[in-house]
């Protein structure tokens, strides 16, 4: 057996042991930045003798639901912290901007293209976890990008997004901010479902209130101590807009200009 590689996501730690070379070189691939030294937070040890993936054993052909189970028990390990759907990023000007939006809302999609196309930062991304002391949480998964989405994102950005594992996975960890950052947002943006929205660019104002209704069914905070008030606090403090329609590039320049 090889020496275990270990890996810190979010507040945990998985040191990965396994005779089957399958699954180092999974991890290896997906995740440049592992390390042997010591990282701190909740130690869990993986083989790929106990990564079950639909009930049968991790093998190579099974890779990307095993990625999915890796981020799975990440995920799993944060749960007692508030969180919900969406993504923040950094702006070039150090604004930080939230969103909110359900999967296929293509937030995973704009994000990228932001960081690739304008070298924004992405600081959380998925789910955004918030902890008690008001900070961020990064897990730092790798971006899972649905079908279609590279194409649309080199067409608007003249950046292919490269590298990707299994059709599906950019492994890209450089487009993540590497400070930490309270849990503070300028603007705040609420993604609506795809299928709700309008053909037509509108981006307009709406208020706390709208984006707390829509968050809360995205959220765990009827589930956490005090979760509504936090995630009440969080929006408040944050200039609050709605984004629907609009082909990517129209989404990335009228970002641009939000707040300055």
């Amino acid at each position: 057996m090889e020496h275990p590689k270990s890996i810190s996501m979010g507040c945990c730690r998985f040191v990965l042991k396994s005779e089957n070379p399958a699954f180092s070189d999974m991890a290896v691939a997906l995740y440049p930045h592992f390390s042997n030294g010591e990282h701190g937070g909740k130690l869990i040890e993986l083989t790929a003798e106990s990564v079950l993936v639909n009930g049968e054993l991790f093998t190579p052909a099974t890779g990307s639901e095993a990625v999915q189970l890796l981020i799975a028990l990440a995920r799993e390990q944060h749960d007692s912290l508030l969180h919900f759907h969406g993504l923040v990023v950094r702006r070039d000007d150090g604004h930080l901007i939230g969103f909110l939006g359900n999967s296929e809302c293509g937030k995973t999609t704009l994000a990228v293209a932001l960081a690739l196309g304008l070298n924004w930062q992405i600081v959380v991304e998925d789910l955004v976890f918030i902890d008690e002391q008001d900070s961020f949480v990064r897990v730092g998964a790798p971006f899972s990008l649905r079908e279609g989405a590279s194409g649309l994102i080199a067409e608007h950005t003249g950046v292919v997004p490269a590298p990707i594992y299994a059709r599906q996975w950019l492994l890209r960890p450089d487009l993540y901010s590497s400070s930490a950052e309270g849990a503070l947002c300028h603007s705040f943006v609420w993604l609506p479902a795809l299928a709700h929205v309008a053909k037509a660019l509108r981006f307009a104002r709406c208020s706390a209130g709208q984006i707390v209704r829509a968050a809360l069914p995205l959220s765990n905070a009827l589930l956490v101590a005090d979760g509504v008030e936090r995630l009440e606090d969080f929006v408040a403090r944050a200039d609050c807009w709605i984004l629907e329609g609009g082909n990517l590039r129209e989404r990335m320049e009228v970002l641009c200009g939000l707040g300055r």
